[in-house]
């Protein structure tokens, strides 16, 4: 059985991609990690825990049980989570103090 890191924790895709039958042909998805800064320059410093934390969802650190990464396309899912939480609690927020 594969470890939890050889997993996207959301998506649970592999990172490591086989291409064809010969050792060798390997490659590897993109990833980000939940708990460290980004080094991507759209999204430079972000940390995806804190996004996921900050709408109200609990990640647990436990690298025995739970991948520490994503994949690019759940990396991507988080951003666009927290960009839409805060405009939809901003709005929110500006409506019930009228």
């Amino acid at each position: 059985m594969a470890p939890p890191s050889a997993k996207c924790r959301i998506y649970s895709c592999d990172f490591k991609i086989q291409f064809g039958t010969t050792a060798g042909k390997d490659q590897h998805r993109s990833s980000e990690n939940l708990f460290l800064p980004s080094k991507r320059g759209e999204c430079f410093g972000t940390i995806f825990a804190e996004i996921i934390k900050s709408v109200g969802l609990q990640v647990p650190d436990d690298p025995f049980r739970y991948s520490s990464r994503v994949c690019d396309k759940c990396a991507r899912k988080v951003r666009n989570l927290g960009h839409i939480y805060g405009e939809v609690k901003s709005s929110l927020e500006v409506q019930n103090n009228n």
